[in-house]
C-alpha cells in the first residue's frame, strides 16, 4: 500500500509540476554551460592567434633589422680601390682572385680590395685587356658605360671610353656574355667565342656581331702601337691625347672623318702629320694645346 501510494502521489499534480520544473532546471543548467563553454572557447582561440601573430610580426622584424644592419655593415666594411693608368702609360693590374687586367692609357678601373660575394665585380672606365682566372661557380662581370660582359674564366679587350659612341669587346680565347642595360632592364645575352667580337652602339642600341680575322690587332695597344681601320677621326684624337698627354681640338665637320692607319713610338709631331694629310687639314700648336682647322669630311 506505501509503494502504491508514493507513485499516487508522484502522479499527481503538484508532483508532476515539482518533476517537471527539476527537470527544466537542470535542461537551463546544462545549456547554460553549453553556452559558456561554447562563448569560452573563441576568446582563447583568438587570443592566441591575436598573440601568435604578434610573436610572428615582431620575429620577423627582428630578422629583418639583423639582416639590413649585417648588410649595412658589409657595404661599410667593404673597400674599393681605383686605378688610373693616366697618360702616356699603360699598367698592369693583378686582382685578389689572381686575375691580371691591363690597362691603357686614361683608363680607370675600381675593384673591390677582395671578393665575398659568389659574382666578381669590377668596372671599367676607357680599354682593358683581362685575363681572368678561371672559377666555376663564382662569374667575373664587367660594367662599363651600360654594357657587362660576363664570363667564368678567358682572355679578352673591352674598349668603353665615355666619349666613344661603340662599346666594343673582342674575345681571344674562352667564351663571353655581353649584355647591355636599357629603361626594360638587361637585354637578351650575346655569347661570343674566340675570334668574335661584339660593337655596342650607345646611339642605336644596337649590337652587332663579327669575325675577327687577326684578334690580336685588338691588343696592340699592349705594346705601345695604335691601330686603326676606318675609325672615326673623334676617337683617333681621343686616344692619341690619352697615349701623348696632349689636347686636340676639331670643330665639328671634322666628325664624320676616319681614319686607316697605324703607328707605334712615332714622335707626337709626325704622327700629327700625317693626320693632317689623312683628313686634308692643318694642325697647329698654340697654349691650348693644338687645333686642327680645315674644310673636314663629307
Amino acid at each position: 500500500m506505501e509503494k502504491e501510494w508514493q507513485q499516487q502521489e508522484d502522479q499527481s499534480p503538484e508532483g508532476e509540476n515539482l518533476l517537471q520544473q527539476h527537470r527544466f532546471d537542470q535542461l537551463m543548467d546544462h545549456i547554460q554551460r553549453d553556452r559558456l563553454k561554447k562563448l569560452s572557447q573563441p576568446g582563447i582561440t583568438v587570443s592566441w592567434k591575436i598573440a601568435a601573430s604578434v610573436a610572428v610580426i615582431f620575429a620577423f622584424g627582428f630578422l629583418a633589422f639583423r639582416y639590413l644592419q649585417h648588410r649595412e655593415d658589409s657595404t661599410i666594411r667593404l673597400s674599393w680601390r681605383y686605378v688610373n693608368a693616366g697618360n702616356n702609360a699603360n699598367r698592369k693590374v693583378t686582382l685578389p682572385d689572381g686575375s691580371d687586367i691591363w690597362l691603357n692609357s686614361g683608363s680607370i678601373l675600381r675593384f673591390p680590395e677582395e671578393f665575398r660575394d659568389t659574382i666578381r665585380e669590377v668596372f671599367l672606365t676607357g680599354e682593358a685587356y683581362f685575363e681572368v682566372a678561371h672559377r666555376d661557380k663564382h662569374p667575373f662581370i664587367i660594367r662599363s658605360n651600360g654594357v657587362s660582359t660576363k664570363v667564368l674564366g678567358t682572355k679578352f679587350n673591352v674598349k668603353a671610353y665615355p666619349s666613344f659612341e661603340n662599346v666594343v669587346v673582342s674575345v681571344l680565347s674562352g667564351k663571353v656574355g655581353v649584355s647591355r642595360k636599357n629603361s626594360a632592364g638587361l637585354s637578351p645575352v650575346v655569347l661570343l667565342e674566340a675570334s668574335q667580337q661584339v660593337v655596342y652602339s650607345r646611339k642605336t642600341d644596337q649590337m652587332e656581331t663579327f669575325f675577327l680575322p687577326d684578334v690580336t690587332e685588338q691588343l696592340a695597344w699592349r705594346n705601345g702601337k695604335l691601330i686603326f681601320r676606318n675609325t672615326p677621326l673623334p676617337e683617333v684624337l681621343s686616344l692619341l691625347q690619352n697615349k701623348y698627354g696632349i689636347t686636340i681640338r676639331a670643330g665639328k665637320q671634322f666628325e664624320s672623318c676616319q681614319v686607316y692607319f697605324e703607328f707605334g713610338d712615332e714622335p707626337v709631331d709626325d704622327v700629327l702629320l700625317i693626320i693632317e694629310k689623312l683628313v686634308q687639314g692643318k694642325i697647329k700648336k698654340d697654349a691650348n694645346g693644338y687645333q686642327l682647322t680645315g674644310p673636314g669630311c663629307r
